[in-house]
């Protein structure tokens, strides 16, 4: 062999080593891609699944308002029925007092002669038992 030959051997030797560095340094930042490309794939993952429990989140609070202003309706609507209740009650009751104090009346003006014609004391138990009903249906 000549001296071409060898330097031509010597510099395609260089050439196949730089080659092959180059050729490991493309694998290993294939590597690294690859390594990289599956924590990003997995970051990805990681915030679609916060997106999709957020917008479940946020649909149970929508869900959770409506419910919450249909009790509030249903209560509106029950607190003005008690109310009509009451009112109705608050006129039985007035009805009540006012018989019972035309009952009374007519008592009052009785003569000590007359005591024996009068209503016996217990004449206006009758009225106790509602008052009772309405007191307790009040409280309810």
């Amino acid at each position: 062999m000549g001296e071409e030959e060898e330097l031509l051997d010597v510099v395609l030797n260089v050439n196949i080593s730089v080659l092959q560095e180059e050729v490991e340094q493309l694998r290993q930042a294939e590597v690294n891609l690859t390594a990289q490309l599956g924590l990003k794939e997995d970051h990805i993952d990681a915030l679609q699944q916060n997106l999709t429990q957020a917008s479940h989140q946020t649909e149970s609070c929508f869900s959770l308002k409506d419910a919450a202003q249909s009790q509030m309706a249903a209560a509106q609507t029950q607190t003005r029925a008690c109310q009509s209740n009451q009112q109705y009650l608050n006129k039985q009751l007035q009805k009540c007092k006012a018989v019972d104090s035309q009952q009374t009346s007519p008592e009052e003006h009785q003569t000590p002669d007359d005591d024996k014609s009068a209503s016996p004391p217990l004449a206006g138990v009758p009225l106790l038992p509602l008052l009772v009903y309405i007191a307790l249906h009040l409280m309810t």
